[in-house]
């Protein structure tokens, strides 16, 4: 987008929204378009799952979970730019398997975890003068001044699909029954905690969406924010 190199830096474009519900790969999109840094947040949730499951770490216990991950990731780039847009492939594979899936609603709960994980994230905001980040509590907690709030929202049959065909492409096998659970908790506790549209948030729906529409949706949203910003 031409328009996107007017931009007065810094800013950042914070991506809220369920599981599932297309923030990764259309995040990826838009920080593209925008010559944006691009940060998953929710590959970071997936790590410390990841991680904790692989080291043997009891993911209830918030105080084993942190220190393992403070040990192990203190010093990792999560941020992606041109062009390396997305993880390596290896690293994605691994944040996909089943067992990640079922478990990182767990980890997610720990308000521990999220305030270094809120730390870890802010931390990239301030090194980057272009950043669109996705995940939960992005632009209610962790970036309340981002430039423009995106919230989207999909039902949890577009949820399954979308998260069965990331873990089929990953090389993994899909219990949908499973899956649907999975997601359906994530979802619940979500609700119940980190995940609220923050103020000034412009819900858009991406069901029976197009990406090209909804990606064109977001770009819009960016640039009516920049142009209110900057009169």
């Amino acid at each position: 987008m031409d328009a996107a190199a007017g931009l007065r830096e810094p800013w950042v474009v914070a991506i809220d929204g369920e599981a599932a519900t297309g923030k990764s790969s259309l995040g990826v999109l838009l920080a593209q378009s925008l010559g944006a840094a691009f940060l998953d947040t929710g590959a970071m949730y997936r790590d410390a799952t990841a991680l904790g499951l692989e080291r043997g770490v009891d993911l209830g216990d918030a105080a084993a979970l942190v220190a393992l991950v403070q040990r192990e990731r203190a010093a990792h780039v999560w941020e992606r730019v041109g062009p390396m847009w997305t993880l390596d492939e290896a690293f994605d594979q691994r944040l996909r398997r089943p067992e990640v899936a079922e478990r990182v609603a767990v980890v997610a709960k720990h308000a521990e975890l999220r305030g270094l994980m809120v730390a870890w994230q802010r931390a990239v905001g301030a090194r980057r003068s272009r950043l669109v980040s996705e995940g939960r509590d992005q632009g209610r907690v962790v970036f309340p001044g981002a430039l423009a709030k995106l919230y989207l929202i999909a039902d949890l049959d577009d949820q399954v699909q979308r998260r069965a065909a990331q873990m089929r492409d990953a090389g993994h096998s899909v219990d949908v029954a499973q899956l649907r659970r999975a997601l359906a908790e994530r979802n619940e506790i979500d609700r119940n905690n980190a995940l609220q549209m923050g103020d000034g948030a412009v819900p858009i729906d991406t069901r029976g969406r197009e990406p090209a529409d909804v990606l064109a949706h977001m770009q819009r949203v960016v640039l009516e924010a920049a142009a209110k910003r900057d009169t």
